[in-house]
C-alpha cells in the first residue's frame, strides 16, 4: 500500500457540550446533567479520524491565539499527538476561535449551534501556502465552516479526489460546489435544504441524490445516521445502499466527521476497493461504545467464571439481555446459547426486540449450523407450557410459527401451529379464539403451501373457510387481506392460475392504510405473481414495483429477508416481461442478502440459488457459458438435500433447473472425445427430468401446468438425444395439458410448439408442419411481447430454415430482414426504469382495477 497525503481544508472548534435527560423544545429551559469542553470542528475531526487509521493528514485552519491561548496550545498539542501535521495552521486575533454549543440527550442526539469564528478568516492566500500539499494529495476534504470561496478555491487546486462534506448547509449557493468536488458528502437534513426534498425514508434519500446528480454533482454519498449510507454516481442509475452496524448510541457528535475522516482513507490508500466497498467498511469504523464493551465482558464472565447455571443475567431488560445473547453468538458460544433460546419463556422475550429481527434470524440459523436441535426442543418446551397457560401458549404459538416462517423453517412451524390450532379448538369458541384460530390458519396455510404439503394446505384452507363464516355470522370479521394472499399463494403453487388471480383480487381491494406495511407488501407480491402467469404485465408491473419501493422503505435498511422475498418476485416479474439482464441483477442481489442472514443450510438460500441458476441459463442460452448457472442448480440441490426429506416435492424444480443447464452444455460439446462425456450429461439430465416429472405427477396428477412443462422438457431432452419420436410424444402432450388448462394464446402454449416446430424443421424434415407451429408461435408472442420479444431470434433462424429447405427464397431474404430489422429494435430497447415513488394505496388499487 503506498499511502497518499490526506489534505483537510477546514474548521477547528472548541465544543461546549451540555448533557440533558432530552434535548429541549424551542424557548424551553431544562435541566442538564454534565458540562464538558472538547475539541471539536469538522476539519480537525475528519483528520483525526484518518490519522488513527494511519492515514497521513495535514490540517488547514485558522484559530485564535489569544484569549484563550491556552486551549488553542493544548488542541494544537493533541492534533500533533494524533499525528496530524499541523504547519498550516494560521493563527489570528481578528476573531475568537470557533466554537460549537452541542446539546445532547441520553438517547444519543444532539442540537449543535456553530459560530465560525477564526475559521472564517481562513482565505485563499492560506490555500497559497499550502498549494503544493493540495495540488499533490490523493485526498482532499473540505467542509463549508469555512467560506465557500475558501471551498472552491482548494477544489480548483486538487489535483486528486475531493470530498465536499458539504456542512453546515447554505440556502444559497454557487454551483462550484456542487460540480468541483468528486464526492459530494451530506446527511439527510443537509439534502434536504440542498434540494428542497423532504429525506425522511430511504425511497425520499435516493430521490434526494437523484436531484443532487442533476444538479451538477458527480457524485453524491447521502449519510442516513444508523441507518447507513448512499451512494449514486453520474455514470450510473442504481443507487448503493449500505447499513450501519448496530451499536447503542451514547452521543452521534462527530460522526459523521469520523465517517469522512475514514472515507478519505479508503479513498487515498485503497484504490483496489471499490466506493461502496470503502463506504461499507467507513460506517463500522467506529470504536465500540462503553455499553459493548460491557455486554461483551458480562458474557465473558458469565461463561468463564461459571455463573451460566444461576441465570443471573436474564434479569436483565429485554433489550439488553437481547444483545446479550447476540453477543454470545458473536462469541461463539452457541451449545450455551441454545440452552436458552430453547426455553419458551426466554425465547418469547427476543421476539418482542422487533427492530433486532435480522440478527434475531442469523442467532438461530447459526445455531442450526451449528448442530443444535433448538427448533425441537423449543417445541417441546411450548407443549409443556400449553398445559400450564392455555391461553396464553395461542398466543405464542401463534408468534413463534411466524417466525419459524420468515427464517424458513416451515416443516417446524407448521408443528408449532398445529398444536396451536388443536389448542384453540379445544377453547370456548368466542370472537377472540375464533380470530386466534383464524390468524393460526393464516401462517399455517403459508407454510404448508411452500412446504409442497398441498393436501395439508387444502385442509387448512376449509378450516379457514368455516371460521370465517363463523365470524361472518357473530359480525367480528377482521380484515382478510392477508390470509387471501396466502390462498392466492396456495393456487399460484398448485398451477391454479385463474383461482390465484381472483383470489388475489379479492385481497388487493381489501388493502387500507390501517393494515401493516408488511401484510401491504405481501399482497401485493403476490398479486403482481398472480398477474405475471395471467400474461397481466401492466398490472403485475405496477404492483410489484410498489411492493418494491414499500419493501425498500421497510426492511431494506435491515437487510430482512422480506425485502428479498420481495426481490424474488421483482426478478420473476422482470424474467417473464423478457428484461432477462435485469432479471440476473434483482436475483443476484435478493441471494446477497439471504447468504447475509443465513449463511448456509436454510431453504431460503436454496430457492434464491435455484432462482439464480434459472435466470442465469436463460440469459446465457445464447452464449453457452453455464459455469455460474451449473453452480447455483448444484449449492440449491445440495442444500435441499441436505435440509428436506428424500423426494421432497421442492427438488423437482431444482433437479429440472439442473437438467435443462446439463443439456445444454452437453449440446455444446464437440463429438469426438466428449461423446462419452456428452452421453453422461444427456443420461443425468433425463433422470433428472424423469424424477422431477415423477414428483410432480405425484402431488399434482397430470392435468397440471407443472407436469406439461416437464413433459415439454423431456421432449426437448429426448430431440437432444436423437429420440425424435418419443420427443414428439411429450411436446404433444405438453401442449395438450397447457391449452386445456390455460387456453390456446398462453405463453406456455406457444413455447411448447415453438419447440415442437424446433423439432419438426431440423430433425424431422416436417418443414411445412414447422411453418405452420413457428407462425402460431411468434402470433402468441407478439401478442404479449411485442416486436422485440427476445424469443423471435428462434423463430425466424427457424423460419429461414424452413423457407432454405423449402427453396423458397423470397420468404428467406424476407425473414433475414425481418430478423435484422428485430436486431437493431432489441438494440434500441432500454431496460424497463423502476420509479421509487410511493403511491398511496388508493391510487394502486384504482389503477389496477382500471386495467382489468
Amino acid at each position: 500500500m503506498t499511502s497518499k497525503n490526506i489534505v483537510v481544508v477546514g474548521s477547528c472548534m472548541i465544543d461546549f457540550v451540555s448533557y440533558a435527560p432530552r434535548l429541549p423544545q424551542p424557548g424551553e429551559t431544562i435541566h442538564g446533567t454534565k458540562f464538558m469542553t472538547n475539541f471539536g470542528g469538522k476539519g480537525a475531526n475528519q483528520c483525526v479520524a484518518a490519522a488513527k487509521l494511519g492515514g497521513r493528514t495535514i490540517l488547514v485552519a485558522r484559530v485564535y491565539i489569544v484569549a484563550i491561548s491556552k486551549n488553542i496550545h493544548m488542541y494544537i498539542a493533541n492534533l500533533k499527538t494524533e499525528k496530524v501535521e499541523t504547519k498550516y495552521i494560521q493563527k489570528t486575533a481578528d476573531a475568537t476561535s470557533g466554537i460549537a454549543q452541542i446539546t445532547v440527550s441520553d438517547s444519543g442526539d444532539n442540537q449543535i449551534v456553530v459560530v465560525a469564528g477564526a475559521n472564517e478568516y481562513l482565505n485563499v492566500e492560506d490555500l497559497d501556502e499550502a498549494r503544493h500539499d493540495i495540488s499533490g494529495a490523493g485526498v482532499v476534504v473540505l467542509q463549508l465552516e469555512t467560506s465557500p470561496e475558501v471551498a472552491i478555491k482548494a477544489l480548483q487546486l486538487c489535483r486528486g479526489i475531493s470530498i465536499l462534506n458539504a456542512a453546515p448547509a447554505l440556502d444559497e449557493y454557487d454551483r462550484r460546489l456542487l460540480t468541483l468536488p468528486t464526492i459530494f458528502c451530506v446527511n439527510e437534513i443537509e439534502a434536504s435544504v440542498f434540494t428542497g426534498l423532504p429525506v425522511t425514508t430511504l425511497a425520499e434519500a435516493k430521490l434526494a441524490a437523484q436531484d443532487l446528480i442533476k444538479k451538477g454533482c458527480n457524485s453524491v454519498v447521502l449519510t442516513l445516521g444508523d441507518k447507513g449510507a448512499l451512494y449514486l454516481e453520474k455514470s450510473s442509475p442504481e443507487s448503493v445502499y449500505h447499513t450501519s452496524p448496530s451499536v447503542n448510541c451514547i452521543d452521534s457528535t462527530g460522526a459523521g466527521d469520523a465517517f469522512v475522516g475514514a472515507f478519505a482513507f479508503f479513498l487515498a490508500n485503497y484504490k483496489n476497493l471499490s466506493v461502496e466497498k470503502m463506504i461499507e467498511i467507513s460506517k463500522m469504523k467506529s470504536p465500540p461504545s462503553l455499553y459493548d464493551i460491557c455486554v461483551k465482558a458480562a458474557v465473558k464472565d458469565c461463561v468463564t467464571v461459571c455463573k451460566f447455571c444461576k441465570k443471573e443475567f436474564r434479569s436483565l431488560p429485554d433489550n439488553v439481555l437481547f444483545d446479550f445473547y447476540y453477543t454470545m453468538f458473536l462469541e461463539k458460544r452457541s451449545c450455551l446459547l441454545a440452552v436458552e433460546f430453547s426455553e419458551l419463556e426466554v425465547f418469547i422475550r427476543m421476539l418482542t426486540i422487533k427492530h433486532k429481527r435480522v440478527k434475531l434470524l442469523k442467532s438461530f440459523q447459526g445455531l442450526i449450523n451449528h448442530g443444535t436441535n433448538v427448533p425441537d426442543e423449543l417445541i417441546q418446551d411450548f407443549t409443556k407450557y400449553v398445559q400450564k397457560n392455555p391461553l396464553k401458549a395461542i398466543s405464542l404459538g401463534i408468534q413463534t410459527g411466524s417466525f419459524f416462517n420468515e427464517g424458513g423453517w416451515y416443516d417446524y412451524s407448521i408443528k408449532i401451529l398445529t398444536i396451536t390450532e388443536e389448542l384453540c379448538k379445544k377453547q370456548a369458541q368466542t370472537v377472540d379464539i375464533l380470530k386466534k384460530c383464524l390468524e393460526c390458519y393464516h401462517k399455517r396455510i403459508y407454510a404448508e403451501t411452500i412446504y409442497c404439503e398441498f393436501k395439508a394446505a387444502e385442509n387448512t384452507f376449509n378450516s379457514a373457510q368455516k371460521v370465517i363464516k363463523q365470524l361472518n355470522k357473530l359480525d367480528a370479521l377482521p380484515n382478510l387481506a392477508g390470509l387471501y394472499a396466502n390462498f392466492s399463494t396456495l393456487y399460484f403453487h398448485r398451477s391454479e392460475y385463474d383461482e390465484s388471480f381472483a383470489w388475489s383480487k379479492k385481497a388487493l381491494v381489501l388493502l387500507n392504510d390501517k393494515l401493516p406495511s408488511r401484510i401491504v407488501i405481501e399482497v401485493l407480491r403476490q398479486a403482481s405473481r398472480a398477474c405475471v402467469v395471467k400474461r397481466r404485465f401492466n398490472q403485475a408491473g405496477l404492483l410489484i414495483r410498489q411492493a418494491v419501493n414499500l419493501a425498500s422503505e421497510v426492511f431494506e435498511m435491515d437487510g430482512h429477508p422480506h425485502f428479498s422475498d420481495t426481490l424474488l418476485d421483482y426478478g420473476f416479474y422482470l424474467l417473464n416481461f423478457d428484461s432477462i439482464q435485469e432479471s440476473v441483477k434483482v436475483y443476484e442481489r435478493s441471494l446477497q442478502i439471504r447468504m447475509e442472514v443465513f449463511e448456509k443450510n436454510n431453504i431460503h438460500l436454496a430457492l434464491a440459488h435455484e432462482d439464480m441458476a434459472y435466470a442465469l441459463y436463460v440469459n446465457e442460452y445464447s452464449s453457452g457459458r453455464f459455469y455460474a448457472a451449473r453452480e447455483n442448480a448444484d449449492r440449491s440441490i445440495r442444500l435441499m438435500e441436505r435440509i428436506l426429506p428424500s423426494h421432497h416435492l421442492m427438488l423437482a424444480s431444482a433437479k429440472r433447473v439442473k437438467a435443462l443447464i446439463l443439456e445444454e452444455i452437453a449440446l455444446d460439446m464437440s463429438e469426438g472425445n466428449n461423446s462419452q462425456l456428452q452421453e453422461k450429461f444427456l443420461a443425468e439430465a433425463e433422470d433428472l427430468h424423469q424424477t422431477a416429472l415423477e414428483l410432480s405427477r405425484k402431488a399434482f396428477g397430470e392435468k397440471n401446468v407443472q407436469t406439461a412443462k416437464h413433459y415439454g422438457n423431456l421432449g426437448r431432452l429426448y430431440q437432444s438425444m436423437r429420440q425424435y419420436e418419443q420427443a414428439e410424444k411429450m411436446h404433444l402432450k405438453a401442449i395438450a395439458i397447457k391449452e386445456e388448462l390455460l387456453g390456446s394464446a398462453d405463453y406456455e402454449v406457444g413455447l411448447s410448439i415453438g419447440h415442437l416446430a424446433s423439432l419438426y424443421n431440423y430433425h424431422m424434415k416436417r418443414h411445412h408442419d414447422a411453418e405452420k407451429l413457428y407462425m402460431r408461435s411468434m402470433e402468441i408472442n407478439l401478442n404479449l411481447f411485442g416486436e422485440t420479444y427476445s424469443g423471435f431470434e428462434y423463430d425466424y433462424r427457424g423460419l429461414i430454415n424452413v423457407y432454405s429447405k423449402l427453396c423458397d427464397q423470397s420468404n428467406v431474404i424476407l425473414y433475414t430482414l425481418k430478423m435484422r430489422d428485430w436486431s437493431l429494435l432489441r438494440a434500441q430497447t432500454k431496460p424497463p426504469v423502476h420509479v421509487e415513488e410511493i403511491l398511496p394505496l388508493k391510487e394502486i388499487i384504482e389503477k389496477f382495477l382500471s386495467m382489468c
